[in-house]
């Protein structure tokens, strides 16, 4: 492996800044995307010896390279066919960003950033998007929705993340210095006043899965009747943010309510939950004629206005480019094959946090469920967001993982450097 001291240094920093820049400065996420790609070329390329991976970090790997490929496949089919009516590679170019995440796992997984950089980092993260919520909120636009770099989508649903990611690494932590007591929560908290005031739907129906997760984690650390208690209070809280005028969470689950009431009346108006029932009719419409390699990326919304003109669709389906989820956006593009690898990069990291978690005796429980939690947000926005037709979502997904992953297999191969029975012999 290559010993470059001030190589790791940047990378251990670049680790250390790279969630609040992601979530606060445009355009940064995509920047260290590629900066952490070139050095993990550069590394691999360098290196007098390479670490040896197992097969589960090989599986990351494929996974990784077959979503795109399945984009790659289904837009070669159908220019060939004749099928695409926009082919233009702009289609290609989230898909594409996956592929960098074999150069940077083999960066991280060389340079072996220590674990207190992905803590910190992630703390940074949470207490950035908090302040950034707060100030925008009652400064810079009183009582609008809050947004960062990108839109109030992405924050939100980034913001939770990195909330509940926060609280897992309280036990490594805490044992560092006792402010962290103290820190972690403040973390926590701050991020989840971002992910409110965001106004983001999506990430609210995700905190229910995410919050039994922590659950079970604490389960370690705190008795049964302690977060019984907290469960309580987060119940309490939920009801006094949706009673709040000045949250608008009450607001916008009336919205949901009147849109979904018109849309079965005949009368549908535009918003967010008109926009993903219309997608979801046209991609049980698409799928059936396009079930194994899908119409082709870009291809959903020219076909769209040919069915709105036929009369077989509502026009506002028309408003956007995909069908408001990242898993029937990868079904109607991509058919059967696109949707199983898009899976197969939600569960290919899920399968290596559980193993993660199993080896409590081996301090990785913490980043088996960072990893974890990760996964299950990420996968649970997909279900009402394109995510991966989005650069931010892309590469936060692609860092984090690589990083969070790398990690665990280093801190493996110190603990128990023969006695790994995932590793090829």
């Amino acid at each position: 492996m290559m010993n470059n001291a001030r190589l790791q240094k940047a990378v251990n920093w670049l680790l250390l800044i790279f969630p609040a820049a992601a979530l606060l400065v445009e355009h940064s996420s995509s920047l260290f995307l590629v900066g952490f790609a070139v050095l993990g070329i550069g590394v691999y390329v360098r290196a007098e010896t390479r670490c040896s991976l197992s097969f589960m970090e090989k599986c990351l790997l494929v996974a990784f390279v077959l979503f795109p490929a399945s984009y790659y496949l289904s837009f070669i089919i159908n220019f060939l066919q004749g099928d695409l009516l926009d082919p233009r590679f702009k289609y290609l170019d989230d898909e594409s960003r996956m592929l960098l995440m074999i150069p940077i796992f083999l960066l991280f997984r060389s340079l072996r950033v220590p674990r207190r950089y992905l803590w910190n980092g992630i703390l940074i993260g949470a207490v950035a998007a908090g302040l950034n919520a707060v100030f925008r909120y009652f400064w810079i636009a009183p009582g609008q929705r809050v947004s960062g770099a990108y839109d109030g989508i992405a924050v939100g649903d980034i913001s939770l993340s990195l909330a509940v990611m926060s609280i897992v690494s309280l036990p490594y932590l805490a044992k560092t210095k006792e402010i962290y007591r103290w820190v972690i929560p403040a973390a926590f908290f701050l991020a989840m006043a971002s992910t409110v005031l965001s106004e983001t739907r999506g990430a609210w129906v995700a905190i229910p899965a995410l919050m039994l997760i922590l659950f079970f984690f604490l389960g370690k650390y705190w008795s049964l009747v302690l977060r019984l208690s907290i469960i309580g209070v987060c119940i309490v809280a939920a009801a006094a943010l949706y009673l709040s005028p000045g949250t608008k969470v009450a607001k916008r689950v009336q919205e949901v309510k009147q849109e979904i009431q018109l849309y079965r009346e005949g009368s549908a108006i535009y918003g967010g939950a008109t926009f993903r029932m219309l997608g979801f009719k046209a991609a049980a419409a698409i799928f059936p004629a396009h079930p194994i390699i899908g119409i082709g990326p870009g291809n959903y919304k020219p076909l769209v206005k040919q069915m709105i003109a036929e009369g077989e669709l509502h026009e506002l389906t028309a408003m956007h480019s995909n069908p408001g989820s990242t898993f029937l956006g990868a079904l109607v593009d991509c058919g059967l094959v696109g949707f199983l690898s898009l899976v197969g990069i939600f569960v290919i990291p899920l399968w290596m946090s559980i193993f993660f978690i199993r080896r409590q005796a081996h301090r990785l429980r913490d980043i088996g469920y960072a990893l974890l939690l990760l996964v299950v947000s990420m996968a649970q926005f997909g279900q009402f967001e394109a995510i991966f037709r989005r650069s931010i979502f892309t590469n936060f997904y692609v860092i984090m993982i690589a990083a969070i992953a790398a990690m665990a297999f280093n801190e493996l191969a110190d603990q128990e450097p023969t006695a790994d029975p995932t590793r090829n012999r």
